[in-house]
């Protein structure tokens, strides 16, 4: 955890007391009623944005302790890989969130798919030239006169990075985020030995002026390895965030904010 502003601690202060309270399925159920018949001002355009990123190892297994998560937060951006292509979860998912736009892409193995949901009160559109991209979702957020890319990528071990699908990302539009687990490991984000992916990733975030956001703090349970990855250029993002509790899944959960005013809302 880094230096957070009074906000973000009384977000984390709520979450652990919200973790520590039994509940039951119907009682998350009924909280979530009750914020569906809110009018969410957390993203009035002089606030920041808050970006969930998880490898969550199945939604279908870990759907109630992730509705148990998500309640106790207020989120603007949830971002998960690792979905397992579960069609009933992802319903369930999107039934639930209903003050949210949910999108989905399968992935290339049992393990992949990614999901990203974002507050209905940002403008959003998906990219529709990367749809067929497997394992990749890219979303535009924010009005036209200052709108940015959303990216989410699932990178198995054993694959290579898509260094190509991202350069052509940011030749639409450098300000992006991208978030997801790469599977790359560096000395300059990860205490632990680099691999092939984390050098071959180092060399790209020097060549594009992107920082990677989360160092030195592991978001795997079995390792202290920085796998999920959060990759911005500094106007975008602060570079305050936290990472959570497990909520059943060898991932941490990782919270990032926006820089303010990044993007506007509607």
């Amino acid at each position: 955890m880094t230096n957070l502003s009074k906000k973000q601690n009384k977000i984390l202060q709520d979450l652990i007391a919200e973790w520590t309270t039994s509940s039951t399925l119907n009682n998350v159920l009924m909280k979530w009623e009750e914020r569906r018949q809110q009018t969410s001002d957390m993203l009035n355009v002089k606030n920041e944005l808050s970006f969930l990123l998880l490898n969550i190892c199945s939604l279908k297994l870990y759907l109630y302790d992730l509705f148990q998560l998500v309640n106790s937060l207020d989120l603007s951006v949830i971002i998960l890989n690792g979905t397992r292509n579960d069609d009933d979860a992802l319903k369930y998912f999107s039934m639930h969130l209903t003050n949210f736009q949910v999108f989905f892409q399968q992935g290339m193995n049992a393990f992949g798919g990614v999901l990203i949901a974002t507050h209905r009160s940002i403008p959003t559109q998906r990219v529709i030239k990367y749809q067929k991209e497997l394992n990749i979702i890219v979303l535009d957020i924010g009005s036209s006169s200052n709108k940015c890319q959303l990216v989410t990528c699932y990178s198995p071990p054993n694959e290579t990075l898509p260094l190509n699908v991202f350069n052509d990302i940011l030749r639409r539009n450098s300000n992006t985020i991208i978030l997801g687990d790469l599977n790359a490991k560096h000395s300059s984000w990860s205490n632990t030995t680099d691999n092939h992916k984390g050098r071959v990733l180092f060399e790209w975030l020097n060549e594009n002026h992107i920082q990677v956001i989360n160092k030195f703090i592991p978001t795997s349970t079995r390792s202290k390895a920085v796998i999920d990855l959060i990759l911005a250029p500094t106007s975008i993002c602060s570079d305050s965030f936290s990472v959570l509790p497990t909520v059943g899944s060898d991932h941490y959960p990782t919270i990032v904010w926006s820089s303010p005013q990044t993007v506007p809302s509607k």
